[in-house]
């Protein structure tokens, strides 16, 4: 099942990143700064900073001229996107909690929402 509200948040950054290769450098770099690799099992952080990073590869890879390894570029980062994706926004049991509604995530969004500049 998908969070909505998650599915929304991310949709949001989207819109504002657009395919603008800057925007999504300046967004993955913003949450890349305060990152710190979680032992053991995932958290929502590692899925959030892994996704706005496939999604810079994936901008750069379409930005430049078109040839055989941009676009295997492309396709690779695009299937790690949609499982980072997925995992930030999907409940896994009923009473759990998406990875991206964990607090420094939530937080972090909110202070780009709150202050959206390039």
């Amino acid at each position: 099942m998908i969070n909505k509200t998650g599915e929304n948040l991310l949709k949001e950054m989207e819109e504002h990143a657009g395919s603008d290769s800057r925007r999504w450098e300046s967004l993955y770099k913003r949450f890349l700064n305060t990152y710190k690799t979680s032992l053991g099992e995932w958290r929502g952080y590692d899925y959030m900073v892994s996704w706005l990073d496939a999604k810079t590869h994936i901008s750069k890879a379409l930005a430049e001229p078109q040839t055989p390894m941009k676009v295997a570029d492309a396709s690779a980062y695009g299937s790690i996107e949609k499982h980072m994706r997925l995992k930030l926004t999907e409940v896994e049991k009923q009473g759990h909690q998406p990875a991206l509604s964990e607090k420094d995530v939530i937080d972090k969004i909110l202070i780009w929402r709150n202050n959206k500049r390039i």
